[in-house]
């Protein structure tokens, strides 16, 4: 393993939801976040699958939540959206996936 370090700023967690089709994987969106930026971002866990509803036929809706953990200064909120905004864009290439309201 390597080698622990901890950093003397606040993490920031944030929970999206997003509602998949059919064949987007949950593991495709995990892997997707992380790409985002793995300096930045400490953990991404899945916390809620939920099918039926009012969701589209085969659709799902997706609950993840998203540790960022800075090393060299507090996040701004500027920060913190910027990071958002890239996540959502990176698993909206997955195809069928959009965000909850």
């Amino acid at each position: 393993k390597p080698r622990l370090t901890l950093s003397n700023f606040q993490s920031v967690r944030r929970d999206f939801a997003f509602e998949v089709g059919p064949d987007v994987a949950v593991e495709d969106i995990v892997r997707q976040i992380r790409s985002v930026n793995r300096e930045l971002i400490s953990g991404v866990h899945v916390f809620d699958v939920f099918e039926g509803g009012d969701l589209a036929q085969g659709h799902r809706s997706i609950g993840i939540e998203v540790t960022l953990q800075p090393r060299d200064a507090t996040l701004t909120d500027a920060d913190i959206e910027a990071v958002s905004s890239k996540i959502l864009l990176a698993v909206e290439k997955l195809g069928e996936v959009r965000l909850r309201g």
